[in-house]
């Protein structure tokens, strides 16, 4: 009898190891530091290479990200052609981010369709987020003078996921809505404690 409770205790033991290795691969069984031949292997058909001019170039040399990461465009989700980039270390071609990105110039008719539709895709992502991460971690919203800000954010225990959604309404002629997700690894020092 005991042996039995001892190879059900490891059996579940093993089972929530291996449900908690799965939280811990940072975008999509991509774990971070991933190669960009992993990243190639696991996307390969769809990628292509971001072009870069001297101002992204520049940018991305300040945080040591490389400028020609691979990207898939679109990458859709929720009905939103995202703009999927993976991230490398400009050192070691590494995987240190993820990031979807969606931008779009939104017909001005009036304040209420532009600000109902970018509410409606935020709240898909927002409840697509919320069934894969569980709960949000953190949730701030600005509302002034037009420009609608929503800042959301979860963690798992490795990886910080960030969602935000702006609509730039100031203007009638050039109404805007963005959609950036994010996905980092969490530094190992104090995020990883928290």
């Amino acid at each position: 009898m005991k042996r039995k409770i001892v190879a059900v205790l490891l059996f579940l033991s093993w089972s929530v190891a291996l449900a908690e290795d799965q939280m811990q691969i940072g975008f999509r069984g991509l774990p971070w530091g991933a190669s960009e031949g992993q990243v190639r292997a696991r996307y390969g058909k769809e990628m292509k290479r971001e072009k870069c001019g001297t101002t992204l170039a520049r940018a991305k040399a300040y945080i040591h990200q490389a400028c020609d990461n691979p990207v898939i465009d679109p990458y859709e989700v929720a009905g939103i052609p995202f703009k999927l980039s993976f991230e490398l270390s400009k050192e070691t071609r590494a995987l240190v981010e993820v990031s979807l990105y969606f931008s779009m110039k939104v017909e001005p008719h009036s304040e209420s369709p532009a600000v109902v539709d970018w509410r409606a895709k935020n709240d898909l992502l927002h409840a697509a987020l919320i069934k894969r991460f569980g709960d949000f971690g953190t949730h701030n919203v600005l509302e002034k003078d037009g420009l609608f800000l929503l800042n959301e954010s979860w963690h798992t225990s490795d990886t910080k996921i960030e969602l935000q959604s702006v609509l730039h309404n100031e203007y009638a002629d050039d109404v805007r809505e963005d959609f950036q997700l994010t996905y980092k690894p969490l530094s190992g020092d104090v995020e990883s404690r928290l």
